[in-house]
């Protein structure tokens, strides 16, 4: 007997979305504090029902109120929140417990850090009010709890606690053990003004370039091998080296010191090879703590002292009164014959216990409070979002155009991508963000050596972007690109040539375009990728700066401005010589049927962003294959330039302009209307928050740039809400 198949009903249900708040930057102790606060949440969750919960990361900085509203718990995953004094978390802090309180969402301070309390610092008291919303709920504190209990927290049903730093998952986070068989010290190196920052103005730059000096000279008569680390910052690094440079050994710097670690995972690893380390970074010390490591801790902050009292191990951190070479050393001898005690059950415990009841207390009812809804059909992001500079790499490298950020971008859906290229000293294409000094210090160089032109060819190929990222140049990129099967927007930033650049750039763009070369690949390409190089004669690069730069601010830019849009336009249809053929703006080279299906297969996918009218038509008389973006500036510099959105517009449509471009400080009402009403197009530079992009797509705009977001990351965000129910 056939029977029928009930009805089966696809129900999407509310999951619980907690949200993550972590502290990014470029001191890659708290990024292993994001990553062992990450696995300290996945053990937190319950076994049975887990499946509910979902975790969503948030940059404490970002401030994406959006993203805030959206959750159904917070959780901050720890580092030195509660201070006032330094860095910018007593406006961070507040802004989003607002935010909960404002919506009723449960937050919990995991493991934070407290850093002092002045009834009379406004900063410190907006903190402290802020600290007794009713929606915090609980906090446990990896140092001073005392001065949060009786100073910051007045209100009685916040649950407080002591806890260890979260960093002490580190071996099971990264899977990463110490070397037994190692016999090297690390020393740890912090930048020389932090004890004066600190409070400590007697420890000087002086000061610590001799204790170093003394502290090494210490290590290598007691027999012991050493080398120089640092926890992620530029500014560290550069004192380890002038450190080696005070001490006449700059040309070991390659054996002497480890190279400047940009993931989390490759600091563990480097204080994973060391046998004991003397450290000035708080989480130099935990690291090696977690991984069974003797460490000496050179105190700067009460946080080193209170971190040492927690482990049982005071004496291994030194105030500046003990800063002397042999008595560092020394203690350094004695830890390591000692050895480290392993981190107890119990100290796991002050971690793991308070957050279990925090999300089994909220979290259950979260999840009953979610109603069966209705769910809209996702947009799809990868038509919107384009990846500024080739994208970023984990929220805190951007602006680099790298092949490393172009395949994670690829990989997390994007399909419209904008990429800086400028011109060698020797007359190449590269993907650089201008010769600028921001540019050169990521890729490791000395800006001085440049001031009076740019990099060679080979020079640039040879750098990495903060000594990790590959360099590429633009045969890789358009090569890459063409390996894509899916349909794929590239956006050209040519920053601001001169005439002879421009007249350069524009020619090798159009041998891009027709799969020539004038060179030797081998020479051009070093992992054979192009099929030619674009080598041959060009100019220096005049501007000065890296980015985009505002509209008609360069005096010395030939042919006519934005700053002239209003005025006399009799030049638009001028003979422009270009690399020395010379033809009439606006028309196009002769037609060769064998380059149709080439010229339309770039003119649908490549766009060149542009601010001025001579750019505009030399681009156009060369026939290059590309859609113009032309620039928008802001209304005040509009206003200084006296430049009318309808002359823009004007000019767009006299030249068959479709697209403009414009700095999200441009972005307004004023302006997007006027767009609509021309049937302009627009590409915005650069949001970098979920609340933003929601904005500026409410305004209208069509395409927006962005270093941190991704298409799947926000498609993941959608989708991950839901838990699908088949009834």
């Amino acid at each position: 007997m056939n029977r029928k198949r009930p009805y089966r009903k696809v129900v999407y249900r509310k999951k619980i979305m907690i949200l993550l708040v972590q502290i990014v930057n470029r001191n890659l102790g708290d990024t292993v504090i994001a990553d062992n606060a990450e696995y300290l949440v996945q053990q937190a969750l319950p076994r049975i029902g887990g499946r509910h919960y979902v975790l969503q990361y948030y940059d404490i900085q970002s401030e994406d109120y959006e993203l805030v509203r959206a959750a159904d718990l917070i959780i901050f995953g720890g580092g030195g929140l509660i201070k006032y004094k330094q860095e910018k978390f007593h406006e961070y802090v507040p802004a989003l417990l607002a935010c909960a309180e404002e919506c009723g969402i449960p937050v919990y301070f995991n493991s934070v850090g407290v850093e002092g309390y002045d009834e009379e610092d406004e900063r410190c008291l907006q903190l402290a009010r802020a600290l007794n919303y009713n929606c915090v709920k609980a906090v446990t504190v990896r140092d001073d709890l005392e001065t949060l209990r009786k100073d910051y927290l007045k209100n009685d049903q916040i649950i407080t606690s002591a806890a260890v730093d979260t960093a002490i998952f580190t071996p099971y986070v990264y899977d990463i053990r110490k070397n037994e068989q190692s016999h090297t010290i690390g020393l740890g190196i912090v930048r020389h003004r932090i004890f004066e920052d600190y409070g400590i103005p007697e420890i000087t730059r002086e000061f610590q370039l001799d204790m170093w000096k003394g502290i090494i000279q210490q290590l290598e008569t007691n027999g012991l091998q050493w080398k120089m680390f640092v926890n992620g910052l530029r500014s560290d690094y550069d004192f380890a080296l002038e450190i080696l440079e005070y001490m006449g050994r700059s040309s070991q710097a390659e054996y002497l010191l480890v190279p400047r670690p940009i993931e989390s995972r490759e600091l563990v690893a480097a204080i994973a090879s060391f046998e004991g380390i003397i450290a000035c970074r708080m989480h130099a010390n935990i690291i090696a703590y977690a991984l069974g490591i003797p460490s000496i801790g050179l105190v700067w902050n009460e946080k080193m002292v209170y971190w040492g009292e927690r482990i049982g191990y005071p004496e291994r951190f030194l105030n500046s009164t003990q800063f002397e070479p042999i008595r560092i050393v020394q203690s350094l001898m004695d830890s390591m014959s000692k050895g480290v005690r392993p981190c107890s059950g119990a100290m796991k415990n002050s971690l793991l216990k308070p957050l279990k009841k925090f999300i089994r207390t909220y979290g259950a009812p979260a999840w009953k409070k979610k109603s069966t809804e209705y769910v809209p059909r996702p947009r799809d992001w990868s038509d919107v979002l384009a990846a500024s500079a080739l994208g970023g790499i984990h929220m805190r490298y951007t602006n680099m155009n790298t092949k490393k950020g172009l395949e994670l971008a690829l990989e997390h859906g994007f399909r419209i991508l904008e990429a800086d290229i400028r011109l060698t000293k020797d007359g190449r294409l590269v993907c650089v963000n201008g010769w600028s000094k921001g540019s050169y210090e990521k890729l490791g160089a000395d800006p001085k050596d440049y001031e009076d032109s740019c990099m060679d060819y080979r020079t640039f190929m040879d750098c990495r972007m903060y000594g990790n990222y590959e360099t590429m140049d633009a045969v890789q990129l358009f090569n890459r690109m063409q390996q894509e099967e899916s349909s794929w927007k590239l956006i050209l930033d040519i920053g601001r040539p001169n005439k002879e650049t421009l007249a350069d750039m524009i020619q090798k763009l159009k041998l891009l375009c027709r799969g020539e070369s004038d060179g030797d690949a081998e020479d051009y390409s070093r992992d054979d990728i192009a099929d030619g190089s674009l080598g041959g004669a060009g100019g220096n690069e005049a501007e000065a700066g890296s980015g985009f730069a505002e509209a008609g601010s360069d005096a010395s830019k030939p042919g006519s401005s934005l700053a002239e849009a209003d005025g006399n336009e009799s030049n638009s249809g001028s003979m422009l010589s270009q690399g020395g053929s010379c033809m009439e703006a606006g028309s196009m080279p002769d037609e060769n049927p064998e380059q149709d299906a080439g010229t339309a297969y770039w003119q649908e996918r490549l766009y060149i962003r542009v601010q001025s009218k001579y750019d505009v038509e030399a681009i156009q008389a060369a026939g290059l294959p590309i859609q113009i973006m032309y620039y928008i500036p802001p209304k005040q510099r509009r206003e200084e330039k006296k430049i009318s959105l309808q002359s823009i517009g004007k000019y767009c449509k006299k030249r068959s302009i479709e697209w403009a471009s414009m700095p999200k400080e441009a972005l307004d009402e004023e302006v997007m209307d006027y767009l609509k009403k021309e049937q302009l197009r627009s590409c915005v530079f650069s949001y970098n928050s979920y609340s933003d992009v929601q904005s500026a797509l409410e305004l209208g705009a069509d395409w927006i740039a962005t270093s941190y977001l991704s298409p799947q990351q926000l498609a993941d965000w959608y989708e991950r809400k839901y838990t699908i129910v088949i009834r």
